[in-house]
């Protein structure tokens, strides 16, 4: 059964947020990549506090946002809305544009996501997913809702 918990992202998102505002004005973030790894290890943390502890989603599965090879929680499941346009890459490193054209695909969820990690003004601005392929893709925040898969084991 599939349960909507796209409001639970949405404040997961604001306190990431937060914390990230909070962070540029007291710390030069700017290239500064241990501030980035220290608030990916705390974001990280407020994963397992807001998703992961309220849905019974094993803790210290989201990925590092620095992590080479990001690997999805995979009982969380994002939907884009039908015709909503993102990007798509096998690397990550290089994103090409996408159609999202079908209505009844459903993504694994990696993690927030902004081209510049280091970034004063980070919004968070999308969600990075993943395919059963392995493929990455990107869609606005705004364009998704977000399920939690609370299928009951056989």
């Amino acid at each position: 059964m599939l349960k909507n918990i796209t409001s639970d992202f949405k404040k997961y998102r604001r306190c990431l947020h937060s914390v990230w505002n909070d962070f540029t004005h007291r710390f030069d973030v700017d290239q500064n990549w241990d501030m980035c790894d220290l608030f990916a290890d705390i974001g990280c943390s407020i994963f397992d506090i807001y998703i992961a502890e309220k849905f019974n989603i094993p803790q210290g599965l989201k990925a590092k946002q620095y992590q080479h090879r990001m690997c999805p929680v995979k009982e969380i499941l994002v939907k884009p809305q039908k015709g909503v346009s993102g990007y798509c890459s096998d690397n990550i490193n290089y994103w090409d544009e996408y159609d999202y054209i079908s209505s009844d695909e459903y993504f694994y969820w990696v993690d927030f996501y902004d081209f510049n990690i280091s970034d004063a003004n980070r919004s968070f601005k999308y969600v990075l997913v993943q395919n059963t392929k392995g493929q990455h893709f990107i869609f606005e925040v705004s364009k998704v809702s977000v399920f939690v898969n609370q299928e009951s084991p056989m």
